[in-house]
């Protein structure tokens, strides 16, 4: 806070700040790290990086500057997200608490391959139903959209569904393919003709849902799928920690393309061309007009200074009118025309953007109820985060180190957005239900009779 300067706005000039706040989150992951390399994995580790992603990459990268953003607002950013992550890691010294005894059943089971790939097979039919229903089934368009801008796709809709949301849902039983294609590779290997069919189907999933632009939904499929292959065994080695590390840049440098490519189409800009750009600009090169300089993740810290600025000073506390509007999204609104809209504000009412603007989990907290409600959900996260550990030593062939990867990169999201934690758990019911649908179709089988 000391290091804010006077004048904020201008890009760059919070470097310093920003890499002294990054630096003092990152003391106990590295603490833990140093004592256990294994431990970097722990939940309460990953999600303690968070806000350095979320809120001070920006600052250290020096993409943007902040218009309109006075020094006490900035000062109050960071003041607000110390509280939050202090009574964060308050919150993880605390008992755990317990999963349900049906769900830690549930994570034992150690599913064959015969039981993985159908499985598998069962959530990408599902899922690429929602590109395949808005398609009449036209496999050849469904394929020549992905290499148009995102808008003009036939599976493209507003900002409110009707019953077409429904459709959307399908998407959810996608999102553990990347995580089930390396559960069979772990039981059969990489050439297997099982393991290169769950590939293949989490590929070309993976492709259209890259082509949505939604660069977080991708960082979760695919880090779950990373934290399970890690800790799927019975010892976490250095070289595997040192690939991971890779792998997430390889993630990260995938994410920066998605950015480049989303608005014009990949196929307008060539795979080649679109993976360059991706990466000078990452190196903070001008690649290309309208692309960013350095790791882009979103301008989430400006919009945080945003909210501090305008609430409550002119605009009120929303209380629980946020808290509400995340708990009854799941209900489609052709059921509840009146369902709210929104959770009472809305940032880009003050801001010259049409498009919603994510402001984290410490923006939610003052939206609601300023300092309490950051107190409040500080801990909330810590004592969600703590609640995953159980799963930490699952027996390696069992399904609940899937389980304990992807409930993490649901929380790591959910610090954008708490109504993320809320869309994410959808595809832990989409396993539930393919599942489902499996053992109804085993039954029917000679076996059954």
């Amino acid at each position: 806070m000391a290091a804010v300067p006077s004048n904020p706005q201008k890009e760059g000039v919070l470097f310093i700040s920003g890499m002294l706040m990054s630096l003092g989150l990152a003391v106990a992951p590295i603490t833990a790290f140093l004592r256990n390399p294994r431990n970097i994995l722990r939940t309460e580790n990953i999600i303690g990086l968070a806000p350095i992603y979320w809120l001070f990459m920006d600052l250290v990268t020096a993409i943007y500057d902040l218009p309109l953003v006075d020094r006490g607002a900035v000062r109050l950013s960071f003041l607000t997200t110390g509280i939050f992550v202090t009574m964060f890691w308050l919150a993880t010294m605390q008992k755990p608490w317990k999963l349900p005894k049906a769900f830690m059943n549930s994570c034992s089971f150690r599913p064959e391959v015969s039981v993985i790939l159908p499985i598998t097979i069962i959530c990408f039919v599902l899922a690429m139903l929602a590109y395949a229903i808005p398609s009449n089934f036209d496999v050849m368009l469904m394929f020549r959209s992905i290499l148009q801008n995102r808008f003009s796709a036939p599976w493209a809709r507003g900002e409110l569904g009707g019953w077409d949301a429904f459709i959307d849902h399908l998407n959810y039983f996608g999102y553990l393919l990347p995580t089930l294609a390396v559960m069979l590779m772990r039981r059969k290997g990489l050439m297997h003709p099982a393991t290169v069919v769950g590939f293949v189907l989490a590929g070309i999933f993976l492709l259209f849902l890259m082509h949505s632009g939604a660069r977080r939904i991708i960082g979760v499929c695919l880090g779950s799928a990373l934290i399970y292959w890690v800790l799927d065994r019975e010892r976490v080695r250095i070289w595997q920690l040192i690939a991971s590390a890779a792998a997430i840049g390889a993630i990260l440098w995938v994410m920066q393309g998605m950015l480049v490519f989303r608005t014009l189409g990949v196929g307008e800009l060539g795979v080649s061309n679109t993976a360059r750009i991706a990466w000078e600009s990452m190196q903070g090169k001008d690649a290309a007009i309208g692309t960013p300089k350095g790791l882009a993740v979103d301008d989430n810290f400006f919009r945080l200074t945003q909210v501090l600025s305008i609430v409550p000073k002119a605009h009120p506390h929303v209380y629980w009118r946020h808290i509400w509007y995340v708990l009854v999204r799941p209900i489609p609104r052709v059921f509840w025309a009146g369902k709210p809209m929104d959770g009472g504000f809305r940032l880009q009412d003050f801001d010259d953007k049409g498009a919603s603007l994510s402001i984290t989990v410490v923006g939610e907290a003052w939206l609601s109820w300023g300092y309490i409600a950051v107190i409040f959900a500080g801990w909330m996260f810590g004592r969600l985060s703590r609640m995953n550990s159980p799963l930490f030593n699952a027996s390696s062939g069992s399904v609940g180190p899937m389980f304990y990867g992807y409930v993490t990169m649901m929380l790591f999201v959910g610090w954008r957005a708490i109504q993320e934690i809320l869309l994410f758990s959808y595809a832990l019911l989409g396993w539930m239900l393919a599942s489902w649908i499996y053992s109804k179709f085993q039954s029917r089988g000679p076996s059954g009779h």
